[in-house]
């Protein structure tokens, strides 16, 4: 059996101060988009959740709409993602988010659609015998004329 590379793995967890600046940056209605296991919103949607309220979805499938748009985007998704699917997974940011509101996202990589870059924290991440450098992107989506 083939296994999904892009299933939640808890050595993956952000820190517990990464969440909360994610957190503290949110405004209105929240969706959090590849939540692993933090219910940071209003909407939280994985591909394997962790709990019975977050709702289980592949959102880089070409059907999946939740024919709602939010106030903030977050999202903390697989790092190792290549072009492809960061672009489709921008656009997808994009359909469900506001003109106008903001996209949080932990991930090495910056959102490239639509998104004017408003802050970019750089935490160093201790992961015991390994560390990792994620940046924490706000941006704002532009407001089409």
């Amino acid at each position: 059996m083939k296994r999904n590379k892009f299933l939640f793995v808890k050595a993956w967890r952000a820190p517990r101060d990464v969440l909360s600046l994610m957190k503290k940056k949110c405004k209105g209605r929240v969706l959090n988009l590849c939540c692993g296991d933090s219910l940071i919103g209003d909407v939280n949607v994985d591909l394997k959740p962790q709990y019975p309220q977050v709702i289980k979805a592949d959102i880089l499938a070409d059907d999946f709409d939740l024919k709602e748009q939010f106030d903030t985007v977050v999202a903390d998704p697989p790092w190792n993602w290549d072009y492809v699917r960061r672009h489709k997974f921008n656009k997808v940011v994009g359909k469900h988010l506001k003109d106008g509101g903001l996209f949080i996202l932990n991930a090495p990589w910056l959102p490239k659609y639509k998104y004017d870059i408003l802050e970019i924290y750089i935490p160093f991440v201790n992961g015991g015998f390994q560390s990792n450098i994620t940046a924490i992107t706000i941006a704002q989506k532009r407001i089409k004329k």
